[in-house]
């Protein structure tokens, strides 16, 4: 598709159906759909990471200081993973939204 064919879609889309047009408006709404769907993302990811941060902290409530002996250890050490993990994941797709690589 060229500049032309879109210029021209666009002053003749009220005249006729134009598939150019179509298929530029379907490419419009996939992405816009997408970038929906990455927000998302972000923000059950925003909130799994305050459950996580939580029960951190109950842990640490409970336990005091937590050590490799603990019975509470493997969660421990799983919690502060997956909320790693998830701090990465939110900072990557935010900056992709930011800077529009998405």
């Amino acid at each position: 598709m060229t500049i032309d064919d879109l210029i021209d879609a666009l002053e003749n889309e009220d005249k006729f159906p134009n598939p150019i047009l179509h298929k530029l408006k379907e490419e419009v709404i996939r992405h816009n759909y997408f970038i929906f769907i990455v927000e998302t993302c972000i923000e059950l990811a925003k909130n799994e990471l305050k459950i996580l941060e939580a029960r951190e902290k109950e842990i640490k409530i409970m336990e005091g200081k937590v050590y490799p002996s603990s019975k509470y250890f493997p969660e421990f050490m799983d919690t502060i993973i997956k909320a790693d993990n998830l701090r990465v994941l939110i900072e990557k797709l935010e900056e992709g939204l930011g800077k529009g690589h998405l």
